[in-house]
């Protein structure tokens, strides 16, 4: 079961503040390395995949904040003004540091805390935390930590006193010299001289040791190298060795950030490829699909100059048919004239009835001609397709007014036959003929009018026709310049693609670079 208490430390200068934390420790692997970097006020502006994990904080909730925000109570004030003393004066710190998770449990690290420098000036701060090297340093640091705490001064400035034995001797030897023999005296002498001269070297690396002390007399040391001469040299040597460990840090959180990039990168390129491949093949159908088009509307316009001679020869038909109807009512007036001058003239008005049968009889071959090419410009129509579909509806009504005519051409053939029964019978239907006659020059300006009709319906199919020869014309030649458009996209993509594969190497390359990187860095930590 968990162990819930809570603690007070100092937190940012004289201030205080309850923190509730669990008396659970979190451990992390040892590969594992934590990295934030600060602005020179401690506010966050990085923190790595690892520190997030560790913490219990989101990126979030850390960039922004203070870095005091994972600071565990245990921590002695006096540690953090170590630290920030050597960092503001340019130089470098290392400690083993308490911290507090956001669920109020903890983590050791060992914290290697180095200035950011840019052109010169110092701008933030960076931080490598791993896991400590065993428990009995994170021992030696609570216990510490805990007699700061309580109030005890922990005495950082004991000097080495390894000069005193051999003064001593010195003194002991020369007071020895008024009692012993000159042999005595001789050898005692020369083993003098001989320390004399260890000795100076030995004062020499006295007074180095001294010097690396004082320099490194702080609370780190104590945890880390304890207050032995020779523990000096191992704190400065674990300084050196952290400094390595941190640049190898920086170089593989680096590499693992550039490594995610690269490969965003080579997905995109592969997706990019894949898309650019995907549209080179539907450019290339496009264009092929083009060319087809650019033939057919070629075919178009051949239909359609056809289908504009023709109407042109029915239209000329149509004309010379409505001036021959017109004649055949100027001679069935005419022959209605004649009729009611001439009353006993029946043979003559015979002749004139079987002249007018004869013209029915024109009119109505001229009748089906025109049905005829009525139904070959519907079948033209039919083939033109969209474009045809105009004419096929007015070659329908050119076909109907034939059949129309044909109809009418009946009746005034039934009207003639009709007549010559009125002339065997002259005297006694002679006013019905007459009557015949005028029906028949009715029917005939009748038939003069719907031929005009069909006239001008041909001439606005003629026009229609006319501007879709203009349009697909101009049809064909946008479908010329899309075709060529689409061969020089088709270029382009192919040359993107050919790009997209380099990229797509070079993306790969770059992966196999960073892990070189990576698998570097590992292999010198």
């Amino acid at each position: 079961m968990l162990e819930m208490h809570v603690q007070t430390g100092r937190v940012g200068g004289d201030r205080k503040r309850d923190r509730t934390v669990i008396d659970t420790e979190v451990t992390f692997d040892r590969e594992q390395q934590l990295v934030s970097t600060t602005d020179l006020r401690g506010i966050i502006i990085y923190a790595n995949d690892a520190f997030v994990e560790v913490s219990g904080y989101t990126l979030d909730e850390l960039v922004g904040r203070p870095h005091n925000i994972v600071r565990h109570p245990d921590m002695p004030a006096e540690a953090f003004r170590d630290m920030w003393e050597k960092l503001k004066a340019g130089e470098s710190w290392r400690g083993l540091v308490k911290n507090r998770c956001k669920d109020g449990r903890y983590y050791w690290v060992d914290a290697y805390v180095t200035p950011i420098f840019e052109r010169g000036e110092r701008v933030g701060y960076q931080s490598v935390r791993t896991c400590p090297a065993g428990r009995q340093l994170i021992e030696r640091a609570e216990h510490l930590y805990a007699r700061m705490r309580r109030g005890r001064r922990v005495d950082v400035l004991r000097l080495v006193r390894l000069v005193t034995p051999w003064v001593v001797g010195t003194f002991a030897l020369a007071a020895a010299a008024w009692l012993l023999s000159p042999w005595v005296i001789a050898g005692a002498l020369i083993a003098t001289l001989t320390l004399l001269v260890g000795g100076a070297e030995l004062v020499g690396c006295l007074r180095l040791l001294r010097r690396m002390r004082q320099e490194y007399d702080s609370i780190s040391r104590q945890v880390y190298a304890g207050d032995a001469v020779a523990d000096v040299v191992r704190f400065r040597v674990g300084l050196l060795e952290a400094r390595v460990r941190t640049i190898l840090g920086r170089v593989t959180d680096r590499a693992d950030k550039l490594k995610l990039l690269a490969q965003r990168t080579a997905d995109a390129s592969a997706e990019t490829l894949g898309d650019v491949e995907l549209q080179r093949n539907e450019l290339s159908q496009i264009a092929t699909a083009m060319t087809q088009m650019s033939t057919t509307i070629t075919d178009i316009a051949n239909i359609t100059n056809e289908s504009e001679g023709l109407l042109e020869r029915t239209s000329a038909n149509c004309t010379s048919a409505r001036d021959r109807i017109h004649h055949s009512a100027q001679r069935t007036l005419r022959l209605a004239d004649t009729m009611e001058a001439v009353a006993g003239q029946s043979n003559d008005l015979r002749q004139a009835a079987d002249k007018v049968g004869g013209a029915m009889q024109e009119i109505n071959g001229l009748a089906e001609q025109t049905n005829l090419l009525a139904l070959n410009a519907a079948i033209e129509a039919a083939r033109a397709g969209e474009h045809g579909r105009g004419f096929s509806v007015v070659a329908d009504e050119v076909r109907n007014l034939s059949t129309r005519t044909q109809r009418f051409t009946g009746e005034i053939r039934t009207n003639i036959e009709q007549m010559n029964a009125y002339i065997a019978s002259l005297v006694q239907s002679l006013g019905d003929s007459v009557e015949g006659a005028r029906v028949c020059s009715t029917d005939s300006r009748e038939s003069i009018t719907l031929v005009e009709e069909i006239t001008e319906q041909l001439g606005q199919v003629l026009d229609y026709i006319h501007r879709v020869a203009s349009a697909t014309e101009e049809q064909g030649a946008v479908a010329e310049e899309i075709s060529r458009n689409s061969h020089r996209v088709d270029d382009a993509a192919r040359n993107t693609l050919e790009k997209s594969r380099e990229l797509a190497e070079v993306a790969d390359e770059a992966l196999r670079q960073l892990q070189r990187l990576h698998d570097m860095s590992r292999t010198f930590g």
